[in-house]
């Protein structure tokens, strides 16, 4: 399996990792003969670090934009949008890929969705509804949700890891040692810590 290792430069404050996720097809993670997406150094950090981004990652909170109709071109852009909007927002939520794919009801959203809400404590590991990679147990029951995976059709997969990208304004700082691990199905979907399966 090929993997890009994570090689990161701090430039004026913004912290680069490999190619976009836009401009770039990913490989691919394979258990016998299932395959899913690896997108374990897709997203990388892109954000200036007042923007508490965590790669891998997808926020909870009240609701202030609705991302399939308000879009960014970047995270930068998606952060800059939650610093500026009059609700008083802090944190926000992007998808970086072509496609995020998306457990809710078989959509999948595109590049540039761009979720704000609003956190009542922007601490708290309970802000986070996605993060990390996919359980085995989520990669199958997902196949089973959406035949298309079976024939490979494009995004029918779920992805090895969480597809989104999300901050905390004022939020804990980014470790990249620490592990996440998401299961479980529709409504009633769990975050641990940990990356086993």
């Amino acid at each position: 399996m090929l993997r890009l290792p994570l090689q990161t430069a701090l430039l004026g404050g913004v912290l680069y990792g490999p190619a976009p996720c836009s401009q770039a097809p990913l490989g691919e993670q394979c258990n016998g003969s299932r395959c899913h997406p690896d997108n374990s150094n897709c997203p990388p950090v892109s954000t200036h670090p007042s923007c508490g981004e965590h790669p891998h990652s997808g926020r909870d909170g009240a609701l202030l934009t609705w991302g399939k109709d308000f879009r960014a071109g970047s995270a930068q852009e998606c952060c800059d949008k939650c610093k500026a909007h009059p609700k008083h927002c802090n944190s926000w939520t992007f998808c970086p890929l072509p496609v995020c794919w998306g457990l809710d009801s078989g959509n999948n959203h595109t590049f540039g969705e761009c979720w704000l809400r609003r956190l009542q404590d922007v601490q708290a590991d309970s802000s986070f509804r996605q993060r990390g990679k996919y359980t085995q147990e989520w990669l199958l029951w997902h196949r089973r949700v959406r035949p298309g995976c079976k024939h490979k059709e494009p995004w029918h997969c779920s992805p090895t890891h969480v597809p989104y990208t999300s901050g905390a304004i004022g939020g804990p700082p980014y470790d990249p040692t620490a592990e996440f691990r998401t299961g479980g199905k529709w409504g009633n979907v769990w975050v641990k810590p940990g990356s086993g399966s």
